[in-house]
């Protein structure tokens, strides 16, 4: 897996290929790419950019647990919506 990092991601900021995720998950790259349109656990930059998966997201999808998922993507959501404050101070 490449070790690159894509902006936007709540948890650690890594993101896996589309290759990985379906070698991860046993299926095919096409089968990912249902599921990151289906449940929400990836991204396209645009239509011809390559899909990167969230692999928390792919690991909840591949375990069928509905509920797990829909509070990720809840918490997903929150942490997204939250503003972004810089630090202005030390508490040391």
């Amino acid at each position: 897996m490449k070790d690159g990092a894509l902006s936007g991601h709540p948890v650690s900021g890594k993101w896996l290929r589309l290759k990985d995720a379906a070698f991860i998950a046993g299926v095919s790259p096409e089968t990912v790419v249902n599921w990151c349109k289906r449940h929400g656990i990836g991204r396209q930059l645009h239509l011809k950019a390559p899909w990167k998966v969230d692999p928390i997201g792919l690991a909840i999808v591949m375990s069928g647990n509905a509920d797990a998922l829909a509070i990720y993507r809840a918490a997903k959501e929150d942490m997204q919506a939250a503003p972004n404050f810089p630090v202005i101070w030390n508490a040391e």
